[in-house]
């Protein structure tokens, strides 16, 4: 009989390794990226003054928006900051109370998004965005795109004669004569 060079519990404790971090999940990683800063090329085709944010499911409650001598409050101190130091004129849900739907739109998480009007003259759309993207309170941060129509040309006709156009609905000589008999 021969002997191994490793012994068998030991080699089963290495496979029972390898299948136990074979098998994890990639989730846990996705929680700890910190998302890229957006640039003046990324927000060329949006709206000045308009930013569309989305907060976490666990701070909304915390929410409570007021207007205090002339600025905004939210309750979220974090926000708050942002809001003041952006010069934020309005801040509303981007999909309004829906009354007895109200649960569905709870449901979907359509209340955890808002719209935020800023003064363009005090801070720049990228540094507004920049300013949200980080922050453990806000899940997503977008600039509203502007709205471009496709390109399209509209072609002329030229005007048709009325002679032409009779000329259509008259019999010629081939033609067979209208012969109903009911």
């Amino acid at each position: 009989m021969t002997k191994h060079k490793y012994p068998l519990p030991f080699i089963f404790f290495i496979l029972f390794i390898m299948t136990l971090f074979s098998c994890q999940d990639e989730s846990i990683l996705e929680d700890n990226i910190i998302t890229e800063a957006y640039t003046e090329t990324e927000v060329s085709n949006s709206v000045e003054g308009m930013v569309r944010i989305k907060f976490n499911k666990e701070r909304i409650d915390d929410l409570s928006i007021s207007l205090k001598s002339g600025t905004l409050s939210s309750k979220i101190s974090n926000i708050d900051s942002i809001l003041n130091a952006i010069g934020a004129i309005s801040f509303k849900r981007t999909f309004p109370y829906s009354g007895k739907y109200e649960d569905r739109t709870i449901e979907n998480g359509m209340h955890l998004w808002y719209d935020i009007n800023y003064d363009t003259c005090q801070v720049s759309l990228v540094n507004v965005l920049n300013n949200f993207v980080n922050l453990t309170e806000v899940e997503i941060t977008e600039p509203i795109r502007k709205i471009i129509s496709p390109a399209y040309s509209i072609k002329k006709f030229d005007p048709v004669p009325i002679t032409q156009t009779l000329k259509s609905t008259t019999l010629s000589t081939n033609d067979y004569p209208f012969n109903d008999t009911f």
